[in-house]
Protein backbone atom coordinates (compact mmCIF):
# COMPACT_ATOMS: atom_id res chain seq x y z
CA UNK A 1 0.00 0.00 0.00
CA UNK A 2 3.13 2.31 0.78
CA UNK A 3 4.52 1.49 -2.62
CA UNK A 4 0.98 2.20 -4.31
CA UNK A 5 0.70 5.59 -2.60
CA UNK A 6 4.01 6.71 -3.79
CA UNK A 7 3.37 6.03 -7.09
CA UNK A 8 0.38 8.24 -7.08
CA UNK A 9 2.34 11.03 -6.02
CA UNK A 10 4.38 10.48 -8.97
CA UNK A 11 1.92 10.80 -11.99
CA UNK A 12 5.15 11.65 -14.32
CA UNK A 13 7.29 8.76 -13.64
CA UNK A 14 7.65 5.14 -14.40
CA UNK A 15 7.85 2.18 -12.97
CA UNK A 16 10.01 -1.02 -12.80
CA UNK A 17 9.78 -3.72 -9.77
CA UNK A 18 11.31 -6.53 -10.04
CA UNK A 19 10.82 -9.87 -8.05
CA UNK A 20 12.90 -12.33 -7.10
CA UNK A 21 10.95 -14.23 -4.74
CA UNK A 22 10.43 -17.67 -4.84
CA UNK A 23 6.73 -17.17 -4.21
CA UNK A 24 6.30 -14.64 -6.70
CA UNK A 25 4.22 -12.21 -5.09
CA UNK A 26 3.52 -9.82 -8.05
CA UNK A 27 1.92 -12.50 -9.88
CA UNK A 28 -0.17 -14.33 -6.53
CA UNK A 29 -0.87 -10.82 -4.68
CA UNK A 30 -2.90 -7.52 -5.64
CA UNK A 31 -0.34 -5.54 -6.72
CA UNK A 32 -0.48 -5.66 -10.35
CA UNK A 33 -4.07 -5.57 -10.38
CA UNK A 34 -4.21 -2.35 -8.56
CA UNK A 35 -1.54 -0.74 -10.33
CA UNK A 36 -2.47 -1.74 -13.98
CA UNK A 37 1.77 -3.81 -14.34
CA UNK A 38 2.72 -5.19 -17.32
CA UNK A 39 4.26 -8.12 -16.41
CA UNK A 40 7.38 -9.85 -17.58
CA UNK A 41 9.20 -12.54 -17.07
CA UNK A 42 12.64 -12.77 -17.26
CA UNK A 43 14.35 -16.41 -19.36
CA UNK A 44 16.26 -17.35 -21.61
CA UNK A 45 16.05 -17.11 -25.45
CA UNK A 46 14.27 -19.91 -27.04
CA UNK A 47 15.86 -22.00 -29.80
CA UNK A 48 13.59 -20.50 -32.36
CA UNK A 49 14.17 -17.13 -31.37
CA UNK A 50 17.42 -17.44 -31.64
CA UNK A 51 18.07 -19.68 -34.84
CA UNK A 52 15.86 -16.62 -36.40
CA UNK A 53 17.86 -13.85 -35.30
CA UNK A 54 20.97 -15.80 -36.82
CA UNK A 55 19.28 -16.40 -39.87
CA UNK A 56 17.94 -12.90 -40.39
CA UNK A 57 20.94 -10.88 -39.39
CA UNK A 58 23.76 -12.84 -40.23
CA UNK A 59 22.64 -13.77 -44.39
CA UNK A 60 22.65 -17.45 -43.10
CA UNK A 61 20.54 -20.05 -44.89
CA UNK A 62 17.99 -21.73 -42.28
CA UNK A 63 19.62 -25.08 -42.09
CA UNK A 64 23.07 -23.05 -41.15
CA UNK A 65 20.91 -20.79 -39.00
CA UNK A 66 19.93 -23.45 -36.85
CA UNK A 67 23.23 -25.36 -36.51
CA UNK A 68 24.84 -21.86 -35.44
CA UNK A 69 22.45 -21.33 -32.94
CA UNK A 70 22.32 -24.86 -31.83
CA UNK A 71 26.08 -24.30 -30.99
CA UNK A 72 25.57 -20.82 -29.28
CA UNK A 73 22.80 -21.98 -27.05
CA UNK A 74 25.32 -24.59 -25.96
CA UNK A 75 27.82 -21.96 -25.25
CA UNK A 76 25.39 -19.51 -23.70
CA UNK A 77 24.63 -22.57 -21.17
CA UNK A 78 27.79 -23.42 -20.18
CA UNK A 79 28.22 -20.29 -19.47
CA UNK A 80 24.99 -19.54 -17.76
CA UNK A 81 24.45 -16.51 -20.04
CA UNK A 82 20.89 -16.22 -20.83
CA UNK A 83 21.56 -13.99 -23.60
CA UNK A 84 20.51 -13.07 -27.05
CA UNK A 85 23.16 -13.53 -29.77
CA UNK A 86 23.32 -9.28 -29.97
CA UNK A 87 25.18 -10.51 -27.12
CA UNK A 88 28.78 -11.03 -28.61
CA UNK A 89 28.35 -7.30 -30.27
CA UNK A 90 28.58 -5.66 -27.01
CA UNK A 91 30.33 -7.37 -23.95
CA UNK A 92 33.50 -6.19 -23.23
CA UNK A 93 36.30 -7.52 -25.46
CA UNK A 94 37.72 -9.00 -23.11
CA UNK A 95 35.00 -11.51 -22.34
CA UNK A 96 34.24 -11.69 -25.78
CA UNK A 97 37.99 -13.10 -26.36
CA UNK A 98 37.87 -15.53 -23.26
CA UNK A 99 34.72 -17.33 -24.52
CA UNK A 100 36.38 -17.51 -28.17
CA UNK A 101 39.22 -18.96 -27.05
CA UNK A 102 37.45 -21.32 -24.63
CA UNK A 103 34.95 -22.58 -27.44
CA UNK A 104 36.91 -22.60 -30.63
CA UNK A 105 34.21 -22.31 -32.86
CA UNK A 106 34.37 -20.93 -36.44
CA UNK A 107 30.49 -20.22 -36.21
CA UNK A 108 30.99 -18.57 -33.15
CA UNK A 109 33.89 -16.30 -34.45
CA UNK A 110 31.95 -15.61 -37.36
CA UNK A 111 29.20 -14.00 -35.03
CA UNK A 112 31.59 -12.23 -32.79
CA UNK A 113 33.33 -10.38 -36.04
CA UNK A 114 30.09 -9.56 -37.65
CA UNK A 115 28.54 -7.59 -34.92
CA UNK A 116 31.71 -5.80 -34.33
CA UNK A 117 31.07 -4.99 -38.37
CA UNK A 118 27.27 -4.02 -37.57
CA UNK A 119 28.81 -1.68 -35.28
CA UNK A 120 30.93 0.03 -37.78
CA UNK A 121 27.42 0.13 -40.55
CA UNK A 122 25.56 1.96 -38.15
CA UNK A 123 28.31 4.11 -36.86
CA UNK A 124 28.00 5.16 -40.63
CA UNK A 125 26.47 8.78 -41.02
CA UNK A 126 27.68 8.76 -45.06
CA UNK A 127 25.41 9.10 -47.64
CA UNK A 128 26.42 5.43 -49.09
CA UNK A 129 26.52 3.21 -46.80
CA UNK A 130 28.67 -0.13 -47.85
CA UNK A 131 27.21 -3.36 -46.29
CA UNK A 132 28.59 -5.67 -43.41
CA UNK A 133 30.03 -8.38 -45.97
CA UNK A 134 31.54 -5.12 -47.73
CA UNK A 135 33.43 -4.10 -45.04
CA UNK A 136 34.52 -7.58 -44.17
CA UNK A 137 36.10 -7.98 -47.95
CA UNK A 138 37.61 -4.77 -47.53
CA UNK A 139 39.33 -6.21 -44.04
CA UNK A 140 40.23 -9.24 -46.29
CA UNK A 141 41.78 -7.79 -48.18
CA UNK A 142 43.97 -5.49 -46.58
CA UNK A 143 45.43 -8.71 -44.06
CA UNK A 144 45.95 -10.25 -46.88
CA UNK A 145 48.59 -7.72 -48.41
CA UNK A 146 49.74 -7.52 -44.88
CA UNK A 147 50.40 -11.23 -44.22
CA UNK A 148 50.77 -12.98 -47.27
CA UNK A 149 52.24 -10.17 -49.38
CA UNK A 150 54.09 -8.44 -46.22
CA UNK A 151 53.45 -5.34 -46.84
CA UNK A 152 52.90 -2.79 -44.35
CA UNK A 153 50.38 0.08 -44.04
CA UNK A 154 51.09 3.62 -42.76
CA UNK A 155 48.09 5.84 -42.45
CA UNK A 156 48.59 7.77 -45.72
CA UNK A 157 49.27 3.64 -47.49
CA UNK A 158 45.97 3.23 -45.76
CA UNK A 159 43.90 5.76 -47.30
CA UNK A 160 45.51 4.75 -50.80
CA UNK A 161 44.91 1.24 -50.50
CA UNK A 162 41.28 2.06 -49.35
CA UNK A 163 41.26 4.59 -52.64
CA UNK A 164 41.82 1.85 -54.79
CA UNK A 165 39.37 -0.48 -53.45
CA UNK A 166 36.46 1.75 -53.78
CA UNK A 167 37.42 2.93 -57.21
CA UNK A 168 37.83 -1.38 -57.91
CA UNK A 169 34.36 -1.87 -56.61
CA UNK A 170 32.83 1.61 -57.58
CA UNK A 171 32.05 2.21 -54.29
CA UNK A 172 31.56 6.11 -53.76
CA UNK A 173 33.35 6.52 -50.47
CA UNK A 174 35.36 9.13 -49.03
CA UNK A 175 38.13 6.62 -48.03
CA UNK A 176 39.39 8.74 -44.62
CA UNK A 177 36.41 8.70 -43.22
CA UNK A 178 36.13 5.21 -44.39
CA UNK A 179 38.94 3.70 -42.61
CA UNK A 180 38.29 6.03 -39.47
CA UNK A 181 35.03 4.11 -39.09
CA UNK A 182 37.31 1.23 -38.11
CA UNK A 183 39.40 2.92 -35.98
CA UNK A 184 36.83 4.58 -33.93
CA UNK A 185 35.05 0.96 -33.54
CA UNK A 186 38.15 -0.08 -32.19
CA UNK A 187 38.73 -2.62 -35.10
CA UNK A 188 41.66 -1.01 -36.52
CA UNK A 189 44.90 0.74 -35.04
CA UNK A 190 48.37 1.85 -35.21
CA UNK A 191 51.36 0.94 -33.65
CA UNK A 192 53.44 3.62 -34.35
CA UNK A 193 53.24 3.80 -38.07
CA UNK A 194 51.59 0.70 -39.10
CA UNK A 195 47.91 -0.25 -39.26
CA UNK A 196 47.16 -3.30 -37.11
CA UNK A 197 44.29 -5.24 -36.06
CA UNK A 198 43.02 -4.93 -32.48
CA UNK A 199 41.51 -8.34 -32.46
CA UNK A 200 43.67 -11.41 -32.42
CA UNK A 201 40.65 -13.67 -33.49
CA UNK A 202 38.61 -11.18 -35.96
CA UNK A 203 42.52 -11.29 -38.09
CA UNK A 204 42.71 -14.78 -37.81
CA UNK A 205 39.11 -15.41 -38.69
CA UNK A 206 38.74 -13.27 -41.79
CA UNK A 207 42.00 -13.67 -42.93
CA UNK A 208 41.30 -17.47 -42.91
CA UNK A 209 37.90 -16.34 -44.78
CA UNK A 210 40.42 -14.85 -47.34
CA UNK A 211 42.73 -17.61 -47.76
CA UNK A 212 40.37 -20.26 -48.17
CA UNK A 213 38.31 -18.49 -50.80
CA UNK A 214 41.12 -18.03 -52.64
Amino acid sequence: NFIVEEIEKHPEAKFIFVDRTYSNLFYEGEFEATLGAEAYEICEVSFSQMSHFVQKNFDMESAEAEVVALRLRETFRRFDLDAHPSYFAGIPRSTLTALIQANRRAELMELAVAGFLIFVVADDKASVQLSRTTRSRFLQNLLVEIWVEKRTFSHSDLIKFTSEFAKKYDFDIEPIKFTQDFLDNGILHFEGERVCVTLPFVEHYLLALALSLD
